[in-house]
């Protein structure tokens, strides 16, 4: 590994760890005001919902973050001269890739799954509040099982 590339990247790294962060933080917020109407309309327990959200967001922010400190510790060490492994540039480039995607990718999947959130709870208050109609009823019409037999 280059002595420039990983200068570089053992100083872009933790910046993008602290956009990440701010990411979560921003995505809870705006997420946050869904749970809350997603609560209202699911048979699960509050708790779990919150409990589910918590979890994924720990898992995906955890999985990122630990990419990022492997990368900069193989950039440390190759800038204070300690033997890196092999494919260490390749490992580096892939983290700052994957950063750079979950940055990217990370709004614009929040901004989705709130329209879907959306969407779906407008789809379930139609249904819940929808009154049946005896254009529905095949009893009502006067169309019994037998008259469909040929």
């Amino acid at each position: 590994m280059h002595e420039a590339f990983a200068s570089t990247v053992a100083q872009l790294l933790p910046v993008f760890a602290l956009a990440a962060l701010v990411e979560l933080i921003a995505f809870s917020r705006q997420f946050g005001r869904g749970l809350g109407e997603l609560r209202a309309w699911s048979d699960l327990p509050p708790r779990l919902i919150d409990l589910g959200a918590i979890v994924l967001g720990v898992l995906i922010i955890g999985w990122l973050e630990f990419d990022l400190v492997r990368a900069e510790m193989m950039c440390l060490d190759a800038l204070v001269g300690r033997p890196v492994p092999l494919g260490a540039a390749n490992e580096v480039r892939a983290t700052v890739v994957e950063a750079l995607v979950y940055l990217i990718a990370f709004p614009v999947v929040g901004v989705v799954l709130q329209l879907l959130l959306r969407i779906s709870l407008r789809a379930m208050s139609l249904t819940r509040t929808a009154p049946s109609t005896l254009d529905s009823d095949p009893v009502a019409l006067g169309l019994l099982a037998e008259d469909h037999v040929a």
